[in-house]
């Protein structure tokens, strides 16, 4: 006893699969310069509905076409539509056996179409074939998608599965039950799978949309954090001097500003250590511009090792660094210019040997601005380099 007549079924399956072939054409035409891939995927959906008529013609046309030719079709969508996957997920697919399998699926429904008619055999080498294109999409899905994408795959993943398990039993119900020899007459079992093979398929168009959906969210995420994350380093470009890795001049300037707008508002102490290199012109021309970079790197991160949590150190330019000391009082500043001092005076500079440096040291006073606070620190600085070098002045 049959379900449904099916060839009323199979008006049913190509009803629905020219709808859904429609739908993957609006798909394609959004995402095609977006995704490989989805041409692949309309071809698939094209190719299965000209076979699906091909068949519902049966008896109407040679039998060489609506079965050979029909169901040849018909694989050689699934056959697209495994290579489009493989493109949509930048996958490389091994095409030569699948062609290969589709020449030698061609030859046994011809022998078993037209030379020696049995249409159980038909629907076992169909079932199997349709298992080993079905089969390496699910592989695909399953291990070869790209760290941190799994779950774009996974809903597309389970209904190839069901596939699979669909095509599974209908090859071995074709083996154990041979007694059926016309497509259009066949039993229970053919019907169901027939209904339950068109929900599939419009399942699949669903994963399928759900899937690019999910692809473009997870590209626009991925473009987003790399978008930031150049944001993050131009600005960290544009805030760092390149040599030493430290505030640049500009940066400086930006803090201090702030520092006594704040220390203006709330009055409270503030004080800068202006450093400079002794010498340095001495060790590029002995020793080359490369060994005094290293130097001011070493003084770089000598400077930022040793000062306070609150302190703020940059380069303000040449061998010149500046240090912001926020809530410190002038002894404050002298007594920590004096440590830094004494830990430079001690540190063997690669290739440059002892270096020391000079400093000056000011504080904020009265309402004056930082200006008239850097100009009072680098006059203490001449100072310091006047009286020998290798000392603190205020």
């Amino acid at each position: 006893m049959q379900l449904l007549d099916m060839r009323t079924i199979m008006i049913g399956y190509f009803i629905s699969n020219l709808l859904i072939t429609v739908v993957m054409y609006r798909i394609w035409a959004q995402n095609r310069k977006r995704f490989r891939g989805t041409t692949h995927w309309l071809v698939n959906f094209v190719l299965q509905t000209v076979g699906q008529v091909l068949i519902i013609a049966r008896g109407s046309i040679p039998d060489f076409v609506s079965i050979v030719v029909a169901n040849v079709l018909i694989l050689a969508g699934v056959l697209a539509f495994l290579l489009g996957l493989g493109r949509f997920m930048e996958v490389r697919v091994r095409m030569i056996p699948n062609y290969a399998l589709l020449a030698v699926f061609a030859a046994l429904y011809w022998w078993f179409g037209i030379i020696a008619p049995s249409l159980p055999s038909r629907l076992a080498v169909l079932s199997l074939c349709m298992m080993v294109l079905v089969g390496q999409c699910m592989w695909m899905l399953v291990r070869r998608a790209p760290e941190g994408t799994e779950e774009v795959y996974q809903g597309t993943a389970v209904i190839l599965t069901l596939f699979f398990i669909l095509y599974g039993f209908r090859a071995l119900n074709a083996m154990i039950n041979p007694s059926r020899e016309f497509f259009m007459e066949t039993d229970t079992v053919d019907s169901v799978f027939a209904i339950a093979s068109q929900m599939l398929v419009i399942a699949l168009t669903f994963a399928l949309i759900l899937m690019i959906n999910a692809r473009l969210f997870y590209e626009l995420g991925r473009t987003s954090a790399e978008r930031e994350a150049l944001v993050g380093e131009l600005r960290k470009l544009a805030n760092t001097d390149r040599l030493t890795g430290i505030f640049n001049r500009l940066k400086l300037e930006d803090k201090l500003t702030a520092e006594v707008l704040r220390a203006r508002r709330y009055a409270r102490p503030l004080s800068v250590i202006l450093i400079d290199a002794d010498h340095f012109k001495d060790v590029n021309d002995s020793l080359g511009h490369l060994v005094g970079d290293g130097v001011l790197r070493d003084l770089a991160s000598i400077l930022a090792a040793h000062i306070r949590e609150s302190d703020i150190v940059g380069r303000w330019g040449g061998e010149e660094f500046l240090i912001i000391n926020p809530e410190t009082a002038i002894e404050g500043a002298i007594a920590l210019a004096e440590k830094l001092r004494k830990i430079i005076e001690e540190h063997e500079f690669f290739q440059a040997g002892r270096r020391t440096v000079s400093m000056g040291v000011a504080s904020l006073q009265g309402d004056e601005w930082e200006e008239s606070m850097l100009k009072r620190a680098d006059d203490a600085l001449y100072r310091a380099k006047g009286m020998g070098r290798n000392r603190v002045a205020r």
